[in-house]
């Protein structure tokens, strides 16, 4: 597993926001900030105060547990693009030479991916992952279709394609499959 993230790399209570597990290779290009991981990849993501504000505020209208609920993405490949910078791990700002901080930018999941965050969680073929933002964006090959669960809601969502904005808790959806329900 491989940690990304959290000021003072170096330091022994220094935590990352990005967590990543795989069974299979790991590629790394430190010079472009990308990494690829192939193989049962799981990606765990603690959202940031710059990424989700407040932690435990609840926008109004949302239906997700809490802003900046933590992010468990799993998947068959993924690649990565972080952005590095010299890790502040001295009381007085020095740094340690070759010691590194890294911010996750974004994650691009393929094949059986399964994401989720709160009481909400999607199945898909494909999906981007924006760090930053916060944003899912997932998609379904041709005949296919994302599902997007709510445990709050009683029937799941079914659309080619789905944009998830996990700290508010709402989706938009293109394509919807009709639901039929029992007489």
């Amino acid at each position: 597993a491989v940690g990304i993230g959290g000021a003072g790399a170096n330091d022994a209570g220094s935590r990352g926001t990005s967590l990543f597990s795989w069974s299979g290779g790991l590629t790394l290009d430190q010079v472009a900030g990308s990494m690829g991981m192939r193989d049962s990849v799981r990606l765990i993501h603690r959202p940031t105060q710059t990424s989700a504000g407040a932690a435990g505020v609840t926008p109004a209208g949302s239906t997700n547990m809490t802003l900046g609920s933590i992010v468990t993405l799993d998947c068959d490949t993924l690649s990565a693009m972080v952005r590095t910078q010299p890790a502040d791990t001295g009381a007085a700002g020095a740094t340690t030479a070759g010691t590194l901080s890294a911010q996750l930018l974004s994650v691009t999941a393929e094949g059986t991916v399964r994401a989720a965050s709160g009481s909400q969680e999607l199945s898909a073929d494909t999906a981007r992952f924006d760090a930053v933002a916060r944003r899912l964006t997932a998609a379904a090959l041709a005949d296919r279709w994302v599902t997007f669960l709510d445990s709050s809601r009683p029937t799941p969502v079914q659309a080619r394609s789905l944009t998830w904005d996990i700290d508010a808790g709402r989706y938009e959806a293109t394509d919807l499959r009709p639901v039929t329900l029992p007489r």
